[in-house]
């Protein structure tokens, strides 16, 4: 013998087969959205890594108030797993919220 709520829960699938299915489509679309949210944010690390390593781009910037040395640099084409180190000089001028960056040779 079937149980009341049993028996509410059948009729109210069989008298409104509509609203039943649109009820289910949206937990369906629901679900597969929350999915594919899901997978973006670890895709998108592992293709910026792919391209990284392909194109050789810089993994690492090292920044420093008053500058580095010779035997600084030389200290950073010495760390395990450094492939090309890049020196540069850039001076900040600037007034306000405009300001240019210049790399100096």
């Amino acid at each position: 013998m079937a149980s009341a709520f049993g028996k509410d829960l059948r009729r109210s699938i069989t008298h409104s087969w509509g609203r039943f299915l649109a009820i289910a489509i949206i937990a369906a679309l629901g679900a597969g959205f929350y999915a594919g949210l899901r997978m973006t944010g670890p895709d998108m690390r592992l293709a910026g890594d792919e391209y990284y390593d392909g194109t050789s781009l810089a993994d690492v910037r090292v920044v420093s108030t008053i500058g580095f040395d010779e035997a600084q640099i030389d200290a950073l084409r010495d760390v395990e797993g450094v492939s090309a180190v890049m020196p540069a000089r850039h001076f900040r001028i600037g007034w306000r919220a405009i300001y240019a960056v210049l790399p100096v040779a």
